[in-house]
Order: structure tokens, then C-alpha cells, then sequence
């Protein structure tokens, strides 16, 4: 604007320098906004506070979903206490920060994230179980892929909350890539389209 008509061109680009500067200045993330009022629901219902111990080390096992519904009920079971774990630290994290949310957005995220997971994980569950009998395998398969892939990127937490122990920690890695090339075999074009590696 200040650099007369020749400032609003287009060609020197000015302009949209302008408008996306304002809007990153205020953006806050839609995200991180959906994120932060989920952990705050979440976090008032005390159920998903709770959960038993979980041991996950099964699930690494090369023929783990062979007894796909106690396996189904592990997935289930491994996000519930993944979920409940990430609450309980938001929850001391804002006991200590007298309930600042600001101080705790990460947290806050990650057991979002969490509670997302658990959801999709007994969705996966209930309709891998009501899968047509010649999908089931493949339907089991991208279960245990999914779980695996959710264990890989919060192995820390995994660890933390004394779901595996560390030295089963290394196999999380292989048993989603030994998934990954099963299901390339079985359902190559779902694996292209779902972008796993070949």
C-alpha cells in the first residue's frame, strides 16, 4: 500500500506477502484448537483415566492377528491405556502449571491424539470382526498395521507407561514393516494407495 499501485502488483508479489502475513500472525491452527477442546472434554470424563496394564509385546509377534479377536481386544485395549496414560500426564502437567492450558498444549495434543486413536482402533476392531469372511484377513491386517504405526510414533510414551519393555522397544519398527510388506502382497493397490512402503 505504501508503495502506491505498483506495491499491490502482482508480479512483485507484495500483495500476497500481505495478506498471508496478516493471516499467520493470528492463525492459531484448527487443528490445535479441535485438539485442545477435545483433551478438555476428555479430561472430564474420569473413565478414560482409568486402565489396566497393558502388555503389547504380542502384537510384535509375526502371526499375531492369526487370533485376530483376543488380538482385537489388545489393539482395543493397548489405545485405552495409551490414552489413559497421555491424560494423566496432561492432568499433572496442569495441576503444576495451576491449570495454565497454554503451558500444556503439547500434552493436550497428544492425548487428543491419543483418544482419536482409541476411537478409530475399536471402529477398525468392530468392523474387521463384521468383515465380509474373504476380507477378513486383510481387515485384520490393516488393524494390526494401523496399531503398529500408533506404537512406532509414540514409542516414548509406549515405553514410559511400561506397555513393552525396552529391549522389545526395536521390534515395534520391524513388525510394522513386516505389516507393510504383507499387506503390499495382499491388497496391492489399497498399500499404493495408502502409501506404504513397497
Amino acid at each position: 500500500e505504501c508503495c502506491g499501485g505498483q506495491g499491490m502488483a502482482s508480479a512483485n508479489r507484495f500483495g500476497v506477502l500481505k495478506v498471508d502475513g496478516e493471516a499467520e500472525v493470528t492463525y492459531e491452527g484448527d487443528n490445535t484448537v479441535l485438539m485442545l477442546q477435545t483433551a478438555k472434554g476428555i479430561l472430564a470424563n474420569k473413565e478414560y483415566l482409568q486402565s489396566d496394564e497393558v502388555d503389547i509385546s504380542p502384537l510384535l509377534e509375526a502371526d499375531a492377528m492369526r487370533e485376530p479377536y483376543g488380538a482385537g481386544a489388545l489393539v482395543v485395549a493397548a489405545m485405552g491405556k495409551l490414552r489413559a496414560g497421555r491424560l494423566q500426564t496432561l492432568a499433572q502437567a496442569l495441576k503444576r502449571s495451576n491449570g495454565d492450558w497454554n503451558e500444556c498444549t503439547d500434552l493436550a495434543v497428544a492425548a487428543a491424539e491419543a483418544h482419536v486413536h482409541a476411537i478409530c482402533a475399536e471402529a477398525a476392531v468392530r468392523a474387521a470382526r463384521n468383515a465380509d469372511p474373504k476380507c477378513q484377513r486383510t481387515a485384520w491386517l490393516l488393524v494390526h498395521t494401523f496399531a503398529l504405526s500408533v506404537f512406532h510414533r509414540a514409542l516414548g510414551d509406549i515405553l514410559r507407561f511400561q506397555m513393552l519393555s525396552t529391549s522389545e522397544a526395536s521390534r515395534v519398527r520391524d513388525a510394522l514393516a513386516h505389516c507393510c510388506a504383507l499387506g503390499a502382497r495382499r491388497a496391492p493397490a489399497l498399500a499404493r494407495g495408502l502409501g506404504a512402503p513397497a
